[in-house]
């Protein structure tokens, strides 16, 4: 007897389109995704939140970051003048996000509360926790077992 079956239906837009239309049981999305779905009635039997999972990680190498520290560094100043911007005008997020995400901007419950919970959720600076390193060293550990040798606390400290 199977309890569980795993099904890769790609992008998470494909999956809440799959529980809308019954062909699964459940799905595992990003809050925003949850949020429209619970808005039209599916129920949230565990917040995507509280798992050790990054929906969006940045990341890359080292070599390209030597290469292109300049447009790194344009990079990083516009997430973190984001992340002023969406913490500092709510009012002008929401509608950014209304705009992108229309899904969200027809059910403004949902809109609002994505908004707070991304609101709660971006750090005040781009150095990334142990946290969230240690997440993503495990995942890439399976792929390459060197990155258990990895300490997240050396890179944080080598950030500071």
């Amino acid at each position: 007897m199977v309890d569980l079956t795993l099904v890769d239906l790609g992008l998470n837009d494909q999956s809440l389109n799959a529980l809308r239309e019954r062909q699964i049981n459940a799905a595992l999305l990003p809050p925003e995704k949850a949020f429209v779905a619970e808005a039209e009635g599916f129920r949230v039997i565990a917040d995507s939140v509280d798992l050790d999972y990054h929906w969006v990680p940045l990341a890359t190498s080292r070599k390209f970051l030597t290469a292109n520290a300049e447009l790194l560094k344009k990079i990083a100043t516009v997430y973190r003048e984001s992340m002023q911007l969406f913490k500092s005008r709510p009012q002008e997020t929401l509608r950014e996000i209304g705009r992108w995400l229309p899904a969200l901007a027809k059910k403004p419950h949902a809109l609002n509360k994505c908004y707070q919970l991304f609101a709660r959720s971006f750090e005040s600076t781009l150095i990334p926790s142990v946290i969230s390193i240690n997440s993503i060293l495990r995942e890439v550990a399976l792929q390459d077992p060197r990155a258990e040798q990895i300490k997240a606390e050396s890179i944080v400290a080598s950030l500071l």
